[in-house]
């Protein structure tokens, strides 16, 4: 026992220096934690505030670049429109072909111009009287064509354009084109006159090597950047060949050595294909082109006629929309009977071929025919 200060007896024992060691570290521990929580809680907040106000700092910049930017534009506006209107030719301009606008020696954006293809052949008078000349304009024609020795008698499948003024749409010029470097140019204002043209042409010699077929032909040729014509030429060489319909498959590869036809430097069309080679999986068919006095042909290898008297297709530019079967669903009947033939699909109006000689005993009309 112990007397205090104060006079009172103090009987709590006195407690092992041990024990008074212990709990004076564990009261130090207690004061830390707190310390160290209310640190970390003052920073937690103040990391709140730093990224509060960071995000209203982003924001109100955003909107004064945006404000900035508006302002720009509406006192610039009309600089702004002449660049996006310049950036838009500029785009237009490129995919336009080169001087596509220059053709037959004029520059067609100064005219109104009326474009044709003859379906029949024609008389070049009628096809002005057709497309509303004055007679007084075509009888001035007439003695001029003769001397000139122009063409009278407009071929089936070619050209023919109209050039007519801008402000008044009367007619100024008629032109036929015979072929790509030959045309012929009526002058149907004051001064009535006919004019034949006749170009230059340059024929060069190219090659189109080792092109592997992707879906079709007509897509290969086109993904390629080689003409349209080249797919109907390949098709005529190969007819007794190959069946286009039924053999071509993607990963066939394919050759061609062929003419293009160039006219004041731009390319108006293709000439003859010389050579062809088509490797399907089955086979590898050679060709070459031969001309004689009996006309054009293809050769094999070993010179030998490649089109027989029998072709693999009725028809060109087609495609098979149903093909023979020993059971199929008829279109019509709704009953399931054999299809005994091939059913090619092909625009209307696309020709039909004999495969082979013969004699047609029956044209009509008929029941599901």
């Amino acid at each position: 026992m112990k007397i205090s200060k104060k006079g009172k007896l103090n009987i709590k024992p006195k407690k092992p220096k041990e024990v008074q060691k212990i709990e004076r570290n564990l009261n130090k521990g207690v004061s830390y934690s707190k310390k160290l929580a209310k640190f970390q809680n003052k920073k937690t907040a103040q990391a709140q505030v730093k990224k509060r106000v960071k995000k209203i700092s982003k924001w109100t910049a955003a909107g004064l670049i945006v404000f900035l930017l508006a302002t720009i534009y509406m006192v610039n506006k009309s600089f702004f429109n002449q660049y996006i209107r310049f950036g838009k030719e500029k785009i237009s301009q490129k995919n336009t072909p080169k001087n596509d606008h220059l053709k037959y020696g004029f520059d067609l954006r100064n005219f109104e111009v009326k474009r044709d293809i003859l379906a029949t052949q024609a008389n070049v008078l009628d096809i002005l009287e057709n497309w509303g000349i004055a007679n007084e304009v075509i009888e001035d024609l007439k003695l001029p064509i003769i001397e000139q020795n122009a063409y009278n008698k407009l071929e089936q499948g070619k050209k023919i354009s109209l050039l007519s003024s801008l402000s008044n749409s009367q007619p100024l010029y008629f032109i036929y084109e015979h072929s790509s470097n030959n045309y012929m140019i009526l002058h149907l204002n004051e001064n009535i006159s006919v004019e034949m043209v006749e170009k230059d042409l340059n024929v060069q010699t190219k090659t189109a090597a080792c092109i592997v077929v992707e879906n079709s032909i007509a897509n290969t040729i086109l993904k390629n950047g080689l003409r349209y014509e080249l797919i109907f030429k390949m098709e005529n060489a190969l007819a007794s060949k190959i069946d286009f319909f039924k053999e071509v498959k993607t990963g066939n590869r394919f050759k061609l050595i062929y003419e293009e036809k160039w006219v004041d430097g731009q390319i108006v069309g293709i000439g003859e294909l010389l050579a062809i080679y088509f490797e399907t999986s089955d086979d590898q068919v050679y060709g070459y082109f031969y001309e004689d006095e009996e006309g054009i042909q293809y050769l094999d290898q070993a010179a030998r006629p490649m089109k027989t008297s029998f072709l693999l297709a009725p028809v060109k530019y087609a495609r098979i929309s149903s093909f023979y079967s020993k059971n199929r669903l008829h279109p019509v009947t709704q009953k399931v009977k054999p299809h005994l033939g091939t059913d090619y699909a092909a625009p209307a109006g696309t020709p039909i071929l004999a495969v082979s000689d013969g004699v047609v005993i029956a044209a009509q009309f008929k029941e599901y025919n």
